[in-house]
């Protein structure tokens, strides 16, 4: 969305085609290609609308992560669901959480501690378990487990994968993201979860500006997705 000045004076949400849509003065939001801001539940519309309402004199995209969000869904994820579902699943074959520091003793531990229950969470939810390496040798996970998660995506919708893919990338990690995605973590164990070994770096040698800044981005980005996901009211990936 281009920054404009406001040209609207009241935002409201309508019931548009199978789900619920925007309107500003009675006209109804496009997407930046043109497409219908078709909503899937009420609650998203209402948090969108409510971004729109927000807004001052001007209109500041920025501002708006919960529109950003549906519109890649509408724009680019429903045409792209093939490339998204493999971005995904790729991150299954380079998680974070399956490559463990040979030393010190305190991160390796710490890292077990954190993520080790994550990883079992996700082998025994989705019968798709992943292997553990240390160091930088890539590890192979099981083919049977990438097909589980290539499947399980697969059937889920534009924007719960675009909500995950956000998650995903933000954490580096598959595994953290369906944990988030389906309630096995909150949102703020998360971040510190993906953030683990650079929390243990700042513990050891203190705070760098360029780290912390980047650190509290990803964590945005990571909380603004989640809750997205949450006003998708989504199903269980099983159920």
């Amino acid at each position: 969305m281009a920054v404009m000045k406001r040209f609207y004076k009241v935002a409201s949400i309508v019931m548009l085609g199978d789900g619920f849509g925007v309107v500003l003065d009675g006209r109804p939001v496009k997407t930046p290609a043109k497409s219908d801001l078709v909503l899937p539940t009420q609650s998203l519309a209402c948090a969108i609308c409510e971004e729109w309402r927000a807004q001052g004199s001007a209109i500041d995209p920025d501002t708006m992560p919960t529109m950003q969000l549906a519109t890649t869904a509408i724009d680019r994820t429903a045409k792209n669901r093939e490339l998204v579902v493999d971005t995904l699943v790729g991150y299954a074959s380079t998680d974070l959480l399956c490559y463990r520091a040979e030393e010190p003793d305190e991160l390796k531990d710490r890292q077990h501690q954190v993520w080790q229950p994550i990883l079992d969470w996700v082998g025994s939810y989705f019968d798709a378990p992943l292997m553990v390496t240390s160091g930088i040798m890539p590890v192979v996970q099981p083919q049977s487990s990438i097909d589980v998660f290539s499947k399980t995506l697969s059937q889920r919708d534009d924007f719960f994968l675009t909500g995950l893919s956000v998650i995903a990338a933000s954490c580096g990690s598959l595994a953290l993201a369906l944990a988030l995605a389906e309630d096995e973590v909150d949102v703020e164990p998360c971040i510190v979860a993906s953030q683990l070994d650079d929390i243990f770096q700042i513990e050891k040698w203190g705070k760098d500006e360029d780290v912390t800044a980047r650190l509290a981005g990803l964590a945005h980005e990571i909380r603004v997705a989640a809750r997205f996901l949450g006003l998708l009211e989504t199903q269980r990936v099983f159920g």
